[in-house]
């Protein structure tokens, strides 16, 4: 499992705002039951926020899209 800080400037363009925000999201990605990799984005109190909604065969794409945010 590979967790990355969510970067909130693109969401969230007022500075304060978006250091907090970037302090309390985090990107998660998982092998799911079919052994496909996917992301969520947990807020601070690990609540899922947005899912992949689709599995990638390789860990490496996965990761790609969890940089496109």
């Amino acid at each position: 499992m590979i967790r990355r800080s969510f970067i909130a400037a693109m969401l969230f363009p007022v500075g304060a705002l978006a250091a907090r925000a970037a302090d309390s999201m985090t990107f998660e990605i998982y092998a799911d039951a079919k052994g496909e990799f996917r992301w969520r984005l947990l807020d601070k109190d690990g609540t899922n926020v947005a899912t992949s909604g689709q599995g990638y065969v390789r860990k490496v794409d996965c990761s790609k899209m969890v940089e496109n945010f």
